[in-house]
């Protein structure tokens, strides 16, 4: 997962062109038990495993890559209230001071 924070989440903090969260997933034969590809095709109880495998990681990411994006907005959201109190507090003194400054 790639997200803009500093690595709050875990993810990779990875600068990506692209606005949206990406993940990236690579998978080696060897990964599930299977050996290297050129030991022929896989007959269908060793088919459905790794696609269950793959399912599941790909599940796990996918939850990952929510709670991610549930942080980075409450971290978002932490900010702008901060500023905005800041904000309004000034807004306030110069106010009762008389004026802008």
């Amino acid at each position: 997962m790639y997200c803009g924070l500093s690595n709050p989440c875990g993810c990779r903090n990875d600068k990506r062109k692209s606005k949206f969260f990406t993940t990236k997933f690579s998978f080696k034969m060897s990964d599930f038990g299977l050996g290297d590809s050129s030991s022929g095709g896989l007959d269908s109880s060793k088919r459905a495993q790794v696609m269950d495998q793959v399912k599941s990681q790909i599940a796990v990411a996918a939850a990952q890559e929510l709670k991610c994006i549930a942080l980075c907005m409450d971290r978002y959201m932490d900010s702008w209230n901060t500023v905005s109190r800041a904000y309004n507090a000034r807004l306030q003194r110069e106010h009762s001071s008389g004026g802008l400054h």
